[in-house]
Order: C-alpha cells, then sequence, then structure tokens
C-alpha cells in the first residue's frame, strides 16, 4: 500500500470524459475501491469535457459517498488534451496518472505505474505492442492497420528513432513537477496531445517508461478514425516543424520498456 503523506495525496488519478453519463458512475465506483487498496487518500479528478449529457451530474452524485471525488466542467466540449491538461493543473497529488473513462486497462497498471514513477521514471506510458501485454477483445483490422501507419510516421518524422509504437495508449503516469511543465505549455487539445507530450518530455530529458498493459476495453471508442486520423496528423506536421533543427533523442538515454512482470 502507498500511503499518502503531510496532507497531500501521493496519487491524483484523471479521468477526462465526454458524454458517459452510461457508464461514468460504474467507472468512478471500479477506480475507487481498486484505489482504496493502493492508497485510501487517492484523489480521483473527472475532468467533464463540455458533456451534452448527465456525466458530471452522475460525478457529483457520487462526492458524497467518496471523499477523495471531484468533478472539474469545461464549459465547452474543448477536446481531451483540454480536458487532461485542466486535470493536471488542478491535481493535488505527488504523483499524476490519467485514464480514458471506460477505464480500458486492468486497474492494476496503476500500481505499475506509481512502482515506475517512484523507481525514477519521470513519464511512464501504457503500450499494448509491448511483449507482456494482453489484448482480451477483438480490434478491427482497420484501427490495427490505423495505429500501425500512425506509429510508422510518427517514429519516422517526429521521434526520429523508434521510440514509441504505441503513443495513443489511454493510460500515461508523471511525477507532479514533470507533468506540470509538460502540460503547462501544452497547444494540442484533441486525441493528438500524447504525442505533443512524449515530444516535450523526450526534448526536455526525461525518462520515459513503456510500461505493458492488459487491454480489456468496456465500452465502445471515442476516436473517430477519419475525422480524429486528420487531426492526429495535422499534430505531426506542427511538431516536426517544431523540432526540425533539434538533435535525435538517444533512445538508451531516454526511452525504457519494463520487460517483467515486478
Amino acid at each position: 500500500m502507498y500511503q499518502s503523506a503531510g496532507g497531500r495525496p501521493r496519487l491524483s488519478v484523471i479521468i477526462p470524459a465526454f458524454n458517459e453519463e452510461a457508464t461514468i458512475a460504474a467507472s468512478v465506483e471500479e477506480l475507487a475501491t481498486h484505489l482504496h487498496t493502493l492508497d485510501p487518500q487517492a484523489e480521483i479528478i473527472v475532468v467533464d469535457d463540455g458533456s451534452s449529457d448527465d456525466t458530471a451530474g452522475q460525478v457529483i452524485e457520487l462526492t458524497t459517498r467518496y471523499p477523495q471525488l471531484s468533478c472539474l466542467r469545461l464549459p465547452v466540449n474543448s477536446g481531451k488534451g483540454a480536458a487532461v491538461r485542466h486535470g493536471v493543473l488542478t491535481a493535488r497529488g505527488q504523483f499524476i496518472v490519467f485514464i480514458d473513462a471506460d477505464l480500458p486497462f486492468d486497474l492494476d497498471v496503476i500500481e505499475g505505474i506509481l512502482r515506475q514513477l517512484i523507481d525514477g521514471s519521470d513519464v511512464v506510458t501504457g503500450d499494448r505492442t509491448l511483449p507482456l501485454s494482453r489484448n482480451l477483445v477483438h480490434i478491427s483490422p482497420v484501427r490495427l492497420l490505423f495505429g500501425k501507419t500512425l506509429a510508422v510516421l510518427l517514429n519516422l518524422v517526429v521521434f526520429r528513432g523508434p521510440l514509441f509504437p504505441d503513443t495513443q495508449c489511454g493510460v500515461k503516469g508523471f511525477r507532479s513537477p514533470v507533468a506540470l511543465e509538460l502540460f503547462l505549455g501544452l497547444e494540442t487539445k484533441g486525441f493528438g496531445f500524447d504525442i505533443e507530450i512524449l515530444v516535450r518530455a523526450i526534448d526536455r530529458g526525461f525518462r520515459i517508461t513503456r510500461m505493458p498493459v492488459v487491454f480489456r476495453q468496456n465500452g465502445p471508442s471515442h476516436v473517430r478514425l477519419l475525422r480524429d486520423s486528420v487531426s492526429i496528423f495535422r499534430s505531426i506536421l506542427q511538431l516536426n516543424r517544431r523540432r526540425k533543427d533539434l538533435k535525435p533523442p538517444s533512445t538508451s538515454q531516454v526511452v525504457k520498456s519494463v520487460s517483467s512482470p515486478k
């Protein structure tokens, strides 16, 4: 168990949510139950990204049962990146994790991320392509092709090396000072924000760890391949222009992968 100290939570978990009224209560309850065994004082921050349904109402109703739960509301739908950024800038934990609203990964990954951060990593990113990762759901061939194409483009154009086969994995963790530095200047508001965060982390020399996950997606994906791929590829071009004069990072110094369960 990882105990909080000095009145400050050891851990903050951020859930960006958009029109999740059908599932958000179940997600919050599952996460709160899981975190109680890990750190009873861990805070949960749900960021309602301008939902048109009762997502916020469902969360607010649960705050009486879970005092460590809070709900932040963006006035208009601003994008996943904007929602996570808002949560990060509000979080009080020494370590900060964000995870998608449908909790698509086995929640044991949170303890694994926390362990890596305590052991010295600055950023930990889930990676569904690692040998120890497991996939419990069917993924359509179109989405698989999209993911592989995106990875090839990113590693050739932006990262300039085979660093991240799975930038879009929806669970990542940070030491709090690192998260603040990375998210304060975040420009990408939509689904491509993960790419910018990893680029900013590499450019600053932060230690990044790729973490295996068990992918068990509970609900339908909010990613729309045509619309969001255009947004992501636009982000790739913008990031490449920004980094064109920078020296390629050293893979051995910046990025490592978790190769054993412990």
